[in-house]
């Protein structure tokens, strides 16, 4: 290779070219803190495997988009650069720490992004763009984040290999080769509408059996309250600006129990799952002195924004049957999931027979 590239090993694409202008980014704090923070924070509880970082996927993001924005004959650095740093504000714990913490800062992880921006402004700015430039690529809708664009087709793939659910058949290069821009819309040719029948197959089997396995769900509501604690110690930006292993020494620090239980692999128990939430186990559980934890499963990304395209762009709804039954399957999983002490479950468990 000549020079000006460097060259970065990966599991999912084997080799990542990286233009050497960006080093600066990549070796900023504000990038590298995405080093420790878990993709998908305490998966690792039922899939021991899934350690795997913000950091890993931003470059496998980086990679996806690059091709993409080339393939389309967009500007391949600024798209490139949005890809890198889509996920520069993501929370200790990825989604479960901004669940966490949100209602404190009314702001998601693409909000955050701004705070680690502006520690990158120099950077930026030699590469020709404003912070407030790159920022918009982050919030709004483009190659990286449409329904199906470059951060979805990585974490996909990798969240698969790493808990061992993949499907090794689907050609992500093919499908990437198929997308298309009409009329400010993303969509897929319906050549490839196979392929992408298999990502969302494989994207509802991650979902039932890992993001919401009920193990990671369990150690999600405990991690929830052991931040909620720290509240009393730390501002919610303070935490929000963590990586997971600050998080965790002030866990430890401060002796939250809730963390040493997920340690110790003292989990709850699920009790239940209904489409909304029910106040009347609620006032038996409280009345009966049962400990309970709730947590919310919502709709982010829906099945039918992704498009197809045949002389005319559809909603794949329309067009293939297995996308409208995943669709199904999916809403099967959105409400809220009750979970008590195991050494309640048995009695909480008669207030619902």
């Amino acid at each position: 290779m000549g020079m000006g590239i460097m060259i970065i090993a990966d599991p999912i694409y084997r080799i990542i070219e990286v233009d050497d202008k960006l080093k600066p980014i990549i070796d900023s704090k504000a990038f590298q803190r995405l080093r420790y923070i878990k993709q998908t924070a305490l998966t690792y509880l039922a899939y021991p495997s899934m350690n795997h970082t913000r950091f890993e996927h931003s470059l496998g993001v980086y990679y996806l988009t690059k091709l993409l924005a080339n393939q389309l004959d967009l500007d391949t650095t600024y798209y490139s650069l949005v890809g890198l740093l889509h996920d520069i504000g993501h929370c200790p714990f990825s989604h479960t720490g901004e669940m966490a913490l949100q209602k404190y800062l009314n702001k998601n992880h693409e909000e955050l992004s701004y705070y680690w921006l502006e520690t990158l402004k120099e950077e930026i700015e030699s590469l020709g763009y404003t912070i407030n430039e790159i920022y918009k690529g982050i919030i709004g809708e483009n190659i990286v984040t449409f329904s199906l664009g470059t951060d979805r087709l990585d974490y996909l793939q990798r969240d698969s290999y790493y808990s061992a659910n993949g499907n090794p058949n689907i050609n992500y290069h093919y499908v990437i080769k198929n997308i298309v821009k009409i009329d400010n819309t993303y969509a897929f040719r319906e050549k490839a509408l196979s392929l992408i029948e298999q990502i969302l197959i494989l994207r509802s089997h991650l979902r039932k059996t890992v993001y919401f396995h009920k193990s990671s769900l369990a150690g999600d509501v405990l991690l929830e309250r052991a931040i909620t604690k720290l509240l009393d110690y730390y501002k919610p930006m303070e935490i929000a600006l963590m990586n997971d292993y600050e998080l965790v020494g002030l866990f430890k620090y401060y002796k939250i129990g809730e963390w040493e239980r997920i340690e110790n692999r003292d989990l709850p128990k699920l009790l239940a799952k209904y489409n909304e939430e029910n106040e009347d186990l609620e006032e038996q559980l409280e009345k009966s002195n049962i400990n309970y934890y709730k947590i919310r499963i919502v709709s982010k990304n829906k099945i039918e924004d992704i498009k197809i395209y045949d002389n005319e762009i559809k909603p794949i709804t329309e067009v293939s049957q297995v996308a409208k039954y995943l669709e199904y399957i999916d809403n099967q999983l959105y409400g809220y999931y009750y979970f008590v002490d195991r050494k309640d479950w048995q009695k909480a468990l008669k207030l619902i027979q």
